[in-house]
């Protein structure tokens, strides 16, 4: 009784089906897609390789610079802290956590833009020259 009910369902579907030429043309055109959709992955895999060690490099130079300067800043927050107000009080409290903090947003921030730098001179090497 239900074979019955889906047979007379699809006994009216007919579908055309398209010749073997524009089927192989369409697929061909589908795969030249995939390929070059490919071809644009492994160039902005390249190019983010290439900012990514570049961050690296600079964010490991951006560090050794920041604490050879520790001792400047440290003898800088200690002068600044000898005064007697509270802003003083926890200056000499807090001073070497304040410096680490600073030393760290300098090297994020110069890693961050070392990044983009590399990134924006790799995406325009590969434009078109006018």
């Amino acid at each position: 009784m239900e074979e019955e009910k889906y047979f007379d369902l699809f006994s009216d579907y007919n579908p055309e089906l398209s010749s073997d030429r524009s089927f192989m043309a369409h697929l061909e055109r589908n795969i030249e897609a995939v390929e070059f959709v490919k071809s644009q992955a492994e160039q902005l895999h390249r190019k983010n390789r290439i900012a990514i060690i570049s961050a690296a490099v600079a964010g490991f130079v951006f560090g050794v610079l920041s604490t050879l300067c520790y001792p400047m800043l440290s003898e800088f927050v200690r002068r600044w802290s000898l005064s007697e107000t509270e802003l003083g009080q926890f200056v000499a409290d807090y001073g070497s956590v304040m410096i680490w903090i600073v030393i760290c947003a300098v090297v994020i921030t110069m890693t961050y833009s070392v990044y983009d730098i590399a990134l924006a001179i790799a995406n325009k090497s590969d434009e078109p020259k006018r």
